[in-house]
C-alpha cells in the first residue's frame, strides 16, 4: 500500500485546514436552548458569582438579560441546575472564555454586563469549540485517505465533502456539540486505522472526548475500539487506545458523580420533565420506531440522505474499500453508522428540534470515510456523484445562511430555499455572516462572494493535489 511522504501531504492539509476554518467562521447562528445550556455553563464557571468554578446554569434557567435563557436543564443532586447535555463542550470552552474574560476585563470592558460583548464572545467560543475541530478533522481525513492510496484530488474531495456537503457545515455555525463530537470520532477512527500508525493513545483520547461531548458518540467509540480487536493488532496498541479513552471518560464519570450523585447518572436522565417520557427507559429510550428511522434517513422533514444525497455514494466507496483489502474499515464504519441509527430510532421525540437529522451528525464520519475514489468510477457514475455532492453542498450553504432552527415539515427545500431566494434571511436575531454583517453586502450577493472565494480556493487545492 503506497504511503505518501509527510512533506507531500503537509501543504495541501494546511491549505484545507485554512479553507474549512475560514469558510465555517464566516457564518454564525442564533442561540437556542441547546446552545444556551452549553454556553451558560461556560460563562457560569468563569464569571464571578455564586456558581463560579462550577458548571451550574442556575441564572440562565429562569431569565437572563443577555438572551441566554434555556429550558435544556437537568436537576443536580445538590438542587442546582446543570445543562442536560454531556459536559465536554462546556469544559473545552472554559479555558478559552477565561482568557477572553481576563483580557476584556483588563481593557476595562465588562463581559458579564454587555449583551453585545457576550454575543461576540459566543461567536469566538464557537470557533474554538466547533470550527477548529472540524478544520482539523478534515485535514486528518485527507491525510488518512492519502496514506491508504487515494490520489490527492480524491482524498481532498472526500475531506471537502465532510466539511461542506454534510450537516457538519450548518451546525458548525453555533455551539451545538454535535460537530465537535463527530470530528473527534473521525480523528479517532483515522488514527486507530492509520497504516503503521503509533497514534493509538491519541485515537483513544479523541474517542473518549467525543463521548464527553455527546453521549451518543458511545457507539462510535465502541466501534473504533472494536477495530483494534482484530487479528494482528498488538496488545500494546489496544492498551494505549484504552488508556487514552479512559482520561475523558473518567472526567465524565466524575462530573456525573459530583453533579447528579452517581457515576452512571447522566445529565439527560435528569432532564427537564418536558423532555422525559415515564414509559421509556431513562425517560428517553423505547421500542424501535420505523417512522423515526424513515424520518431521519429519507424524509424531506429531516432525512440525512434527503439533505445530503452525496452520502448515498458511500455504498460504492465501501465496495472499493472492501476490494482494496480495507475490510476492517468497511465493517467498522458500516456497523457504527447502523448502530447509531438504530439507537437514535428508539429516542423519544422526533430526533432533535432543528433542520436535518442532527442526532446523526456523530455518525456522519462513518459515511464520509467510505466515500468513493471518484477517479475509479465510470464517467456517468462520476458525474452523478459530483452532482450529488454539489446538491449537498448547496443545501448546506442554504441552511447555514437561513439558519438551522426551522420548525416546518419541509424546512430545507420549502422554507430555507424560499428565504434565500427571496433574500429574506437570517430571520433569527444574532444570526449572520461576514458578508451581510461586516461587508454590508445585500442578501444573496454575499453568498455569491462566498461561493466565488471558497469555490475558487477549493478548485485550486484540488488542482494542486494532482500528481506531478
Amino acid at each position: 500500500m503506497p504511503i505518501r511522504p509527510k512533506r507531500v501531504l503537509a501543504r495541501p492539509a494546511l491549505g484545507l485546514f485554512l479553507l474549512v476554518f475560514l469558510a465555517h467562521a464566516s457564518f454564525w447562528g442564533a442561540l437556542g436552548w441547546n446552545q444556551a445550556a452549553r454556553v451558560g455553563a461556560i460563562l457560569g464557571f468563569v464569571e464571578p458569582g455564586p456558581n463560579r468554578f462550577t458548571l451550574r446554569i442556575d441564572r440562565f434557567v429562569n431569565a437572563d438579560p443577555r438572551g441566554l435563557r434555556t429550558g435544556d436543564w437537568a436537576t443536580g443532586a445538590d438542587g442546582h441546575y446543570y445543562s442536560n447535555k454531556a459536559p465536554g463542550v462546556s469544559m473545552i470552552g472554559v479555558p478559552a472564555y477565561a482568557a477572553l474574560y481576563a483580557a476584556e476585563s483588563a481593557l476595562g470592558a465588562h463581559p458579564a454586563a454587555s449583551i453585545a460583548l457576550t454575543r461576540i464572545n459566543v461567536v469566538l467560543l464557537n470557533l474554538w469549540c466547533s470550527v477548529l475541530f472540524t478544520a482539523a478533522a478534515s485535514s486528518v481525513l485527507f491525510a488518512f485517505l492519502s496514506a491508504h492510496g487515494f490520489s490527492g484530488p480524491d482524498a481532498l474531495l472526500s475531506a471537502i465533502a465532510y466539511a461542506f456537503a454534510t450537516l457538519v457545515f450548518p451546525y458548525d455555525t453555533s455551539i451545538w456539540g454535535h460537530t465537535a463530537a463527530a470530528s473527534c470520532l473521525l480523528g479517532s477512527l483515522c488514527l486507530a486505522l492509520w497504516p503503521g500508525a503509533k497514534g493509538a493513545t491519541l485515537a483513544g483520547v479523541l474517542g473518549g472526548l467525543a463521548m464527553l461531548v455527546e453521549y451518543t458518540a458511545v457507539v462510535g467509540l465502541a466501534a473504533v475500539g472494536a477495530a483494534l480487536l482484530g487479528r494482528g493488532v498488538p496488545w500494546r496498541r489496544r492498551l494505549e487506545f484504552g488508556a487514552g479513552a479512559a482520561l475523558p471518560l473518567l472526567a465524565l464519570l466524575l462530573y456525573q458523580k459530583v453533579a447528579f450523585g452517581g457515576f452512571l447518572t447522566t445529565a439527560a436522565s435528569q432532564s427537564n420533565p418536558i423532555f422525559l417520557d415515564p414509559d421509556r427507559t431513562l425517560g428517553l429510550f423505547g421500542r424501535f420506531d420505523w417512522h423515526a428511522l424513515w424520518l431521519q434517513t429519507f424524509s424531506i422533514e429531516r432525512g440525512l440522505f434527503a439533505f445530503c444525497p452525496g452520502l448515498l455514494f458511500a455504498g460504492l466507496g465501501a465496495r472499493q474499500h472492501w476490494r482494496g483489502g480495507r475490510k476492517t474499515l468497511v465493517l467498522v464504519a458500516l456497523g457504527a453508522f447502523a448502530a447509531t441509527l438504530l439507537l437514535i430510532s428508539t429516542f423519544s421525540g422526533q430526533g432533535g428540534m432543528a433542520s436535518g437529522a442532527r442526532y446523526l451528525i456523530v455518525a456522519i464520519p462513518f459515511c464520509v470515510i467510505l466515500l468513493p475514489e471518484s477517479s475509479r468510477l465510470g464517467a456517468r457514475t462520476r458525474w452523478l456523484y459530483w452532482g450529488a455532492l454539489g446538491l449537498s453542498a448547496a443545501n448546506m450553504l442554504v441552511l447555514a445562511a437561513a439558519e438551522v432552527m426551522i420548525d416546518d415539515p419541509n424546512p430545507l427545500y420549502g422554507v430555507a430555499y424560499g428565504r434565500v431566494l427571496e433574500g429574506a434571511y437570517p430571520t433569527l436575531p444574532d444570526a449572520g455572516n461576514v458578508g451581510l454583517n461586516l461587508l454590508r453586502l445585500a442578501p444573496r450577493w454575499e453568498l455569491l462572494l462566498f461561493l466565488l472565494i471558497f469555490g475558487v480556493w477549493s478548485g485550486w487545492l484540488l488542482r494542486r493535489a494532482r500528481p506531478r
